[in-house]
């Protein structure tokens, strides 16, 4: 399979080691991951779980080789939100990057979307659209075990694409495109699999 000029979305806490429960996080992950995305030609994005010199948060970074933005940080509060990383006033920052504008919600945070959006929705879905590009793709690394992955990924707007990639089986990895309804793809087996389709 090849993966060249992709954009590849991976779970949240990609850097707890033998599961989100277990504690264990190799922060030396961040640093290797740009050799990753230079050795596959493919742009990353990523759920980090940052050490207390970061400020311990709970992360997502866009990894395109050298490039390496910080695009959200965690806000609502999970189990695990005091033992492995510390909650942060909401940080959205969406970025044009090769023709795309590319955001993200780490998993629960983008849940519980209304209408009218939420003030926090809102405001994220404003910046997307601020770089009046028609290719919108939101990404959302995910641990999600209770909500619904699927209504999640249709309860937002369909004018953007909907990535969410999630390392609990109990709710699937989902993929909607934008002026799609429904789910493109839905990933309900335990498999660890890389999922390709077209933004074009």
């Amino acid at each position: 399979m090849d993966l060249s000029e992709c954009l590849i979305v991976v779970p949240e806490a990609f850097n707890c080691r033998n599961g989100y429960r277990s504690g264990e996080v190799d922060f030396s992950m961040k640093a290797s991951l740009p050799q990753v995305s230079k050795r596959f030609s493919v742009a990353l994005v990523v759920g980090l779980v940052e050490d207390s010199n970061s400020g311990g948060f709970n992360s997502a970074y866009l990894i395109d080789r050298d490039i390496v933005r910080l695009l959200t940080q965690k806000l609502e509060n999970d189990s695990y939100s005091a033992p492995l990383y510390e909650r942060t006033p909401a940080y959205d920052c969406p970025l044009l990057h090769r023709e795309i504008v590319i955001g993200a919600l780490i998993c629960m945070d983008a849940a519980d979307v209304r209408n009218p959006p939420r003030e926090r929705h809102q405001a994220l879905l404003n910046r997307l659209h601020a770089f009046g590009e028609s290719k919108i793709v939101l990404c959302v690394p995910a641990r999600m075990a209770t909500y619904s992955s699927q209504a999640i990924a249709e309860a937002w707007p369909q004018n953007l694409s909907f990535v969410l990639a999630n390392a609990e089986y109990e709710r699937p990895s989902i993929i909607r495109l934008a002026g799609h309804s429904n789910v493109d793809v839905e990933c309900t087996d335990r498999r660890n699999r890389v999922q390709l389709l077209s933004l074009a």
